[in-house]
């Protein structure tokens, strides 16, 4: 057989089925172009330029690795229902009298020509989207649009090699079964039915119990650093307990449907809850998948775009003042005690003319790293270093004087030598005793108000009345701790100035550390931006491969149901009757994985609220509506999603 036949046999089947090629091919190229989008900005001169670059690349590095996992996941899951389809043409071909060798060239065929259309529409369209998304990344982030075109041959090559991997393999997979298995099991295998599967109480009952312990978890952690820690294992019990109750959980109410005679012999309902049952098995994967993908996308958006839309506000908080100069490490108590600020006052003054010694927030302090435990904290030793088993326990302290604390913040509060106030941390002490390596500190109040800050490890922060006592136990028990002080300061001149004249000032200076606060709102917009797009990136990509795997089911159930009702029409039943019980079917199975991700996504609320709480999101108002929006948005799509699928499904069983 000449090589042109197996190409025109190849092409023949595509355009036979091209109701699952067509989708899978955008399916596989939709990847290309994300995956080059990915590569490209990491490799983007123009992105290269912008002074979060190195953030930027620390986020797409993370995008790459998903892209890589989640590719060859997905591809290697829609091709089943290609292969289960194709299992017919091929096991009628070697009937025929066709070779099974000959089989699989025609195989290559079909695999050569989908990969290849796969990854020059996929490049096609990534080179446009690349080019468009470094635009909106460098205007979200404020900088100059850069028109310049750029070709990243060299991702293009390791995109190409990478879905050329995957490709083979997938071929190898469906070869090796049309090699391995008689024509007669594969003709079966296109139109096996599943054995009914039993009810397994105890698989649905586990799944309840492991999804009850993280949505517990979830809505009691208190701690914003403990729930950085448990985030992952929380994600994790989740996606196990939802495979397990879409499984077992799906069966249970489909049987309980089959034992309502009265439901379950209407004709509405009785091919789709009797296919249901004995596709529950696969089905309870499928839907189990879709559920996750729709959770995650609905959590990434809803928590990278409120970190961007709420971005001024928490900067606004984190820096109270305009200008903030740190002086860390000062090597002794007598030199922290005798701070002279007059010389720097005056360097402020030629730096920034409008601002005057009384303008000028002052504060001392001192900090240390200790080790957490109940009752309170435990100084490092000079000679002690953390140990890893240690890292989850280390809390950040740091202590101010109360005299230096109520003239900074126009207060009023008195102190005892043996007390201690708590103001707004990371951690939460609910204790009345503060022990701090032995040294007892009774605790008379705390300022229950936000904490401000970028803090990813547990911090406490407190006044006592005098820091020499608890500076020189720290040293007569050879502890680390460092002594440190700050001033801080507004003015109206504009940014641009405010970073120069911000800069000029600590070069001035020389050993004191000058922040400004514009300069530290590009840096958080070049971050939260690329978070966002990163969001965005992935968000796209699950919610193809949502749709996807939403499409592809209801073809293999199509073409799976066809014949029963085949066999209903023949009976009487109409056109009118096989749509109610399409519908009847959609609202058990399609919208299921809506309904169990719309809670997931209630729960996951409070433990993601704190860790973007870590990352400086402190407005409950919009994270809020950013996630009302994200799911009536998703929603949306689904519902587009649904009316699309299942309408090329009444086409199949309405033949």
């Amino acid at each position: 057989m000449s090589a042109g036949l197996f190409t025109r046999l190849a092409v023949d089947g595509i355009k036979k089925n091209k109701k699952l090629y067509i989708p899978y091919i955008i399916s596989l190229a939709g990847m290309v172009a994300i995956s080059y989008v990915v590569y490209y900005l990491v490799e983007s001169p123009a992105i290269s330029r912008m002074r979060g670059a190195t953030v930027l690349y620390a986020i797409m590095g993370m995008g790459k690795l998903v892209m890589v996992v989640f590719s060859c996941l997905f591809l290697l899951y829609t091709n089943s229902f290609l292969a289960k389809r194709r299992n017919f043409e091929f096991a009628l071909y070697n009937i025929l009298g066709m070779n099974k060798k000959n089989v699989v060239r025609i195989l290559l065929g079909e695999t050569l020509i989908v990969g290849t259309l796969g990854i020059v529409f996929g490049f096609a369209a990534g080179i446009l989207l690349s080019k468009l998304f470094e635009l909106i990344l460098i205007k979200m982030c404020g900088y100059p649009a850069d028109y310049s075109f750029y070709l990243d041959t060299k991702s293009m090559v390791m995109i190409v090699i990478f879905y050329a991997v995957i490709m083979l393999i997938l071929y190898i997979f469906s070869a090796a079964k049309v090699i391995i298995n008689k024509p007669i099991e594969l003709l079966r295998s296109t139109n096996a039915g599943e054995k009914e599967p039993k009810t397994n109480v105890l698989f649905a009952i586990g799944g309840i119990v492991i999804l009850g312990v993280a949505y517990w978890y979830a809505i009691s952690i208190q701690d914003a650093v403990e729930s950085f820690n448990i985030f992952f294992i929380a994600v994790i019990a989740v996606i196990v307990a939802t495979y397990m109750l879409f499984q077992a959980g799906s069966v249970f109410i489909c049987k309980v449907l089959k034992k309502n005679k009265k439901y379950y012999y209407n004709p509405r309902h009785f091919v789709p809850v009797s296919g249901m049952i004995y596709r529950m098995k696969r089905n309870g994967a499928g839907l189990a998948t879709i559920c996750i993908l729709a959770t995650m996308v609905m959590v990434m958006l809803g928590a990278t775009s409120s970190l961007y839309i709420g971005m001024n506000s928490s900067i606004d908080k984190m820096y109270p003042t305009d200008v903030y100069i740190s002086a860390n490490s000062i090597d002794s108590y007598e030199s922290w005690a005798a701070l002279d600020s007059s010389e720097l006052y005056g360097k402020i003054h030629s730096n920034f003319e409008n601002v005057k010694p009384e303008d000028v927030l002052f504060e001392r302090y001192e900090d240390f790293i200790a080790l957490a435990n109940e009752d309170g904290v435990t100084f490092l030793r000079e000679d002690q270093n953390l140990l890893p088993a240690d890292v989850g326990n280390y809390s950040m302290v740091e202590i101010a004087e109360l005299d230096d604390y109520n003239k900074a913040y126009n207060a009023n509060l008195s102190l005892a030598d043996d007390e201690i106030f708590f103001l707004p941390s990371t951690a939460k002490f609910e204790k009345e005793v503060f022990d701090i390596d032995g040294l007892k500190y009774k605790v008379v109040g705390r300022d229950e108000s936000p904490f401000y800050g970028t803090d990813i490890v547990r911090s406490y922060r407190a006044v006592v009345k005098d820091i020499k006592k608890l500076n020189d136990y720290a040293m007569s028990i050879k502890a680390q701790v460092t002594l440190s002080a700050g001033w801080g300061f507004n003015t109206e001149l504009p940014d641009e100035q405010i970073i120069e004249k911000a800069n000029k000032l600590w070069s001035d200076i020389g050993m004191y550390r000058v922040i400004s606060k514009a300069e530290e709102k590009l840096e958080f917009k070049d971050m939260y931006a690329s978070l966002l797009l990163l969001g965005v990136f992935l968000s796209i990509v699950f919610m193809g491969a949502c749709a996807f795997i939403i499409y592809f089911k209801q073809l293999t159930e199509g073409y799976e149901d066809a014949s029963s009702y085949k066999t209903m029409r023949s009976v009487g039943m109409t056109v009118k009757e096989i749509k109610a019980g399409i519908n009847s079917q959609t609202l058990i199975t399609f919208f299921s994985p809506l309904a169990l991700a719309a809670v997931h996504l209630a729960f996951s609320a409070p433990i993601v609220r704190k860790l973007l709480f870590l990352l400086g999101l402190n407005d409950l108002k919009v994270f809020i509506m950013s996630y009302l929006i994200c799911f009536a948005a998703f929603a949306l799509f689904y519902l587009l999603v649904y009316k699309k699928t299942v309408k090329s499904y009444v086409e199949i069983v309405s033949q």
